[in-house]
């Protein structure tokens, strides 16, 4: 099975709905979390992807927000938004599919100086899912997440006041990992001389990137030997007071 997470910035937007279209056509995966599309409900592009052979669920909130999933299979909706936590948007859909719970998430970044009301999303979060977690064993919850990790902070280093390296932040990421005991399914089975490859070879040379998506998974999902790879193929750069890339993140389960 193969599964995917994407921050696509903008799904209306040609260039980026066609890449979308494109990678969909070439990698095939089964289910793919989607976040940031930045479209009301009734113009979500659900026809383009029932065309590809995909089904879709999403959860459309202000232009610049809402997250979705198209999966190969037809999924039950789960839960649409985060109970107690409307006022930041549309930013949590999870979806069942043949007994896998597939969650896209779209944490906010946040206010520098300012991180009590994120801290408190997270805190909600996890409540969330630790008063549904006896329905579903195996868990997938991918998507961009805000927070920058302890061994990636940017070529430059990323200012420790941003709102998503603050040590709260990152200690509240932490406490969610913790009590849902979930895995980074990228980082967390790495050899001890792992080289982190979240890097892209462009013009400017190779860059490192902060990283702030995950593919989060419950043993039961580790236990399936998940591969995490980055397509950088299909990659959209920026390069402001940190360097972040936004591309498909894809995960193979393999028996």
């Amino acid at each position: 099975m193969k599964l995917a997470t994407w921050n696509i910035n903008g799904i209306q937007k040609c260039k980026r709905q066609g890449a979308l279209l494109r990678w969909l056509r070439e990698q095939k995966p089964d289910i793919v979390a989607i976040q940031k599309i930045k479209v009301p409900e009734d113009q979500f592009p659900t026809s383009r992807f029932e065309r590809e052979g995909y089904f879709c669920e999403a959860h459309c909130g202000s232009n610049d927000l809402g997250v979705a999933i198209i999966s190969r299979k037809k999924p039950r909706l789960v839960q649409k938004g985060l109970p107690g936590q409307e006022e930041f948007g549309a930013r949590l859909l999870t979806v069942d599919v043949d007994g896998l719970e597939f969650s896209s998430i779209y944490a906010p970044c946040g206010k520098k100086g300012d991180i009590g009301p994120k801290l408190k999303w997270f805190e909600c979060l996890t409540a969330h899912f630790m008063a549904t977690r006896s329905i579903s064993i195996q868990r997938v919850l991918c998507g961009d997440f805000n927070v920058v990790p302890d061994y990636r902070t940017g070529p430059a280093g990323l200012s420790r006041s941003s709102p998503n390296y603050q040590e709260d932040v990152r200690d509240k990421f932490k406490e969610f990992l913790d009590a849902l005991s979930l895995f980074d399914l990228y980082t967390d089975f790495r050899s001890v001389n792992w080289e982190d490859p979240f890097a892209f070879k462009g013009r400017q040379g190779c860059l490192k990137f902060s990283r702030l998506e995950y593919i989060l998974g419950t043993q039961e999902i580790v236990d399936w030997r998940p591969k995490v790879e980055i397509d950088f193929d299909y990659a959209i750069v920026k390069n402001g007071p940190f360097h972040w890339v936004r591309a498909p993140i894809v995960t193979e389960l393999r028996e």
